[in-house]
């Protein structure tokens, strides 16, 4: 099988990647003076912009066309991801980050801790238009989702984790959004759900074979296989997020 290329990755989204840039560099638009400065700092290097990518590339599989839509829940993911960012760098006390000075470090962990409220804010604003509670819902459960991992990394005994530690940790705060992006685009665009639950449970087995897929959130999770998740379902619950 041909490996996947940077480029290749890229490609076919290339246009909405650079609408999305210019739309992050203009969030801070009529906001405080500093708050459109940290702005500007942070964008100025969006970085990889894979949560993005996943969004446009997910919206692929299904026949909805409304452009627009998919861009603000690309933006809106892409905020609640830079936000979690900016409040990361405060916890770990960070100086750098995508070779640029921390938001904390330019200015100082107060300012911080406003931005990334703001980005949240901005974040949810976007949401709140999405013409699909369901999809609102993905996003505001994947934040619950990053504060559980972060909240359960800082709080945990200073050693090394176990690997099952590990994975549910990374799976918190870093596979939720990747899920999000990917599931909350396939519903704006209509896609039809998976309706094989146990091709979900092989593919986890096989990337994962020494993690046994017992808990109740999977099983859960995979017993309505042709169920979208309602607004109300909880990202553990929700069957496509896994």
């Amino acid at each position: 099988m041909k490996a996947v290329t940077s480029a290749s990755f890229y490609a076919p989204v290339e246009g909405e990647l650079r609408e999305l840039e210019r739309r992050l560099l203009e969030v801070g638009r009529g906001a405080h003076p500093v708050f459109r400065d940290a702005v500007a700092h942070l964008f100025t290097t969006p970085g990889k912009l894979l949560r993005p990518t996943l969004v446009f590339l997910s919206s692929r599989f299904g026949p909805g066309e409304d452009r627009e839509v998919v861009l603000n829940l690309a933006e809106s993911l892409e905020l609640v991801h830079t936000a979690s960012l900016v409040h990361d760098d405060v916890v770990d006390r960070a100086q750098m980050r995508r070779n640029i000075q921390t938001v904390n470090a330019k200015w100082n962990d107060d300012v911080a801790l406003i931005v990334g409220d703001y980005l949240f804010a901005k974040a949810y604003a976007l949401a709140a238009v999405l013409p699909k509670p369901e999809v609102i819902a993905i996003v505001a459960q994947t934040v619950f989702a990053l504060c559980d991992g972060e909240l359960g990394e800082i709080t945990a005994t200073p050693s090394l984790p176990s690997e099952t530690a590990y994975l549910d940790r990374i799976e918190l705060k870093t596979a939720s959004l990747y899920a999000a992006c990917s599931q909350g685009a396939a519903l704006l665009a209509d896609a039809e759900p998976i309706t094989s639950p146990r091709s979900v449970r092989s593919a986890r087995a096989s990337a994962w074979p020494s993690r046994s897929p017992t808990t109740s959130s999977i099983s859960s999770a995979t017993k309505k296989s042709s169920e979208r998740p309602s607004a109300t379902t909880s990202w553990r619950e929700c069957r496509l997020c896994r």
